[in-house]
């Protein structure tokens, strides 16, 4: 007895025992995948390549492989899920294929992911309850991956679908007896879509179906289920320009409204086929500091900016634009580019210019705190510009056209203002630059006028002093401007002041000439040019006088050295007599 149960006991030990294999919710070709054969599924009939389930990872890898079912029914279903998050892995070219049944049935949340493509097919005739090509009782998720769906009756049937940035066609051919079923027919859910979307059918919409307390939902297309391949495919990357505003990048996605950017309004719009910028009655604003500060920044050759209506581009603490190609404004509208006039000297500019900028016919008035235009190369065809830097107490060359890279080109216009003034050469560092200079040998820092050859000069009507008959001279104000009689007696109190500006040469002489004639003095001046004075002109009493006033703006009818000691309004300025 003792002998025996040794014997057994041995026997029990020194055998190898018999495990029994894990189950495995999965299904190839009607066969269970277990903890046996789940490392190379190959050993099912109709399964080539490579595929194999991992369990610790919850991963069936499909490698260049070929699953074909030739069954009918449920046992013709080439693959059968019930695997809680199952991630099915693409690599390569994969096939998954049933000729008499569905291909595939999912009935918990499953992934397709990978780099590879997966092309499902079911039955495409016979039992029209089996002519799927996957029915999704579950959840399904198609992230970044490539697959082909089809199906005799539907594409992809039933349950919830999600699709991730991936490319997928599917194709069902629909039913007599079911108007609801074809290629994405009777799903539980409108599907989600992340970064993609149906791109043909065109006009395609999802119709709701409520039967029986059901709710289904199926893509339609002129009115009829869609029958046809459906594609998905992710959305394009937005394209990106080499064009930013106020810091941000203008592309593809923004460019036809770029309000959408903080800080500017009005009509802002890019066109990449005409390459052109339009600007409508715009304003773009920057508030930030440095390079992120700069309002507007362009690198796109051969860009055009269109300006129509009243426009203004704004940097408070930086420059106002930067251009690194080829630009050319145009248009019928008026411009205003402001730089910073204040801080770190490196960006107080209107317009900085790396390369060749073209002002066609525009109207433009550009200033920055040291320059105004700065840099490359500039030609000036029959415009109307202003421009004005303030300059710089550390570079004798910086002003309101300082450091050119070379002279400018006028094409039927010229500088009308300031009179007198030439290009100056500097070279320094192996680079030669050009600034304007004015007839006092210093670099301009007055504003620069720009006309074209056949305009008529503008004028601005100056009122010096009002005189003694200030009823008079408010009625021919008020009749000049068009403004109110309390509007009138506010502006002419600021004398020396001007009262109208970009007057015609005859309507300002004779609007000068009527104030005159009523004992005012007045004068014109080219526009833009009149400087209102900012302080007292200390005289010696022998100064030459000819029109004299006290600061009542009463004209006095004597000379300067015949009045007692005071401050008098002289020729139109301030002279202090001692």
């Amino acid at each position: 007895m003792y002998a025996a149960i040794v014997a057994l006991f041995v026997t029990a030990f020194a055998l190898p025992q018999q495990l029994q294999a894990e189950n495995y919710n999965l299904l190839i070709n009607g066969k269970r995948v277990t903890s046996e054969n789940c490392g190379d599924l190959t050993a099912i009939d109709g399964v080539k390549g490579k595929v194999a389930y991992d369990a610790a990872s919850n991963v069936l890898t499909l490698e260049n492989a070929t699953i074909s079912s030739t069954g009918e029914k449920a046992a013709g279903v080439a693959l059968w899920n019930s695997i809680k998050n199952l991630t099915i892995k693409l690599v390569g070219e994969n096939t998954i294929k049933s000729e008499k049944s569905g291909g595939m049935v999912n009935y918990d949340k499953l992934t397709f992911t990978g780099t590879g493509k997966l092309t499902i097919t079911g039955a495409m005739s016979g039992n029209a309850d089996y002519c799927y090509g996957v029915l999704n009782p579950g959840t399904i998720t198609v992230d970044g991956c490539t697959m082909e769906i089809s199906g005799g009756v539907n594409g992809i049937t039933s349950g919830r679908w999600k699709f991730n940035k991936c490319n997928v066609r599917i194709k069902g051919n629909g039913s007599e007896n079911d108007e609801y079923k074809g290629s994405m027919g009777r799903l539980n859910y409108i599907p989600e879509f992340t970064d993609c979307k149906i791109v043909t059918p065109e006009s395609s919409e999802w119709k709701k179906l409520e039967k029986s307390g059901y709710k289904f939902y199926s893509l339609f297309a002129n009115n009829k289920v869609v029958t046809d391949w459906v594609t998905i495919k992710p959305n394009a990357a937005p394209e990106k320009y080499s064009l930013m505003i106020n810091g941000k990048q203008v592309t593809s996605e923004n460019c036809g409204d770029l309000t959408v950017i903080e800080g500017v309004k009005g009509k802002v719009a890019y066109d990449a086929a005409s390459n052109v910028l339009t600007l409508e009655n715009a304003t773009i604003s920057n508030t930030a500091d440095k390079a992120a500060g700069v309002a507007l920044w362009n690198s796109i050759k051969n860009l055009t900016i269109k300006i129509v209506g009243e426009n203004s581009i704004t940097s408070e603490k930086s420059g106002g634009m930067v251009n690194y190609d080829k630009l050319t404004f145009t248009g019928t509208g008026k411009l205003k580019v402001t730089g910073a006039q204040s801080g770190n000297e490196d960006y107080c500019y209107g317009v900085l210019n790396h390369n060749t900028i073209t002002v066609d016919g525009a109207t433009l008035e550009i200033s920055g705190g040291v320059n105004g235009i700065a840099s490359g190369r500039w030609k000036f065809n029959k415009c109307n510009v202003r421009v004005k830097g303030n300059g710089s107490e550390n570079d004798e060359y910086k002003g309101s056209m300082g450091r050119l890279n070379v002279i400018p080109e006028f094409t039927d216009c010229k500088i009308v203002s300031p009179e007198g003034t030439v290009w100056k050469e500097l070279k320094k560092s192996g680079y030669t630059f050009q600034s304007l200079f004015g007839a006092d040998g210093k670099v301009v820092t007055d504003w620069v006028a720009i006309q074209p050859n056949d305009a008529p000069v503008a004028y601005d009507l100056v009122l010096e002093a009002v005189g003694d008959r200030e009823i008079a001279v408010i009625a021919i104000v008020k009749d000049i401007t068009g403004m109110g009689m309390m509007a009138v007696k506010k502006l002419i109190a600021t004398a020396p002041c001007i009262i109208k500006e970009n007057m015609t040469e005859a309507d300002a002489k004779e609007a000068r000439d009527k104030l005159l004639a009523v004992g005012a003095t007045a004068n014109i001046y080219p526009h833009g040019t009149w400087k209102k004075p900012t302080g007292i002109n200390f005289q010696n009493a022998d100064t030459a006088a000819q029109t004299i006033y006290n600061l009542q703006g009463i004209r006095l009818n004597t000379k300067l050295e015949n009045l007692p000691a005071g401050v008098y309004i002289v020729n139109g300025k301030k002279v202090l007599k001692k």
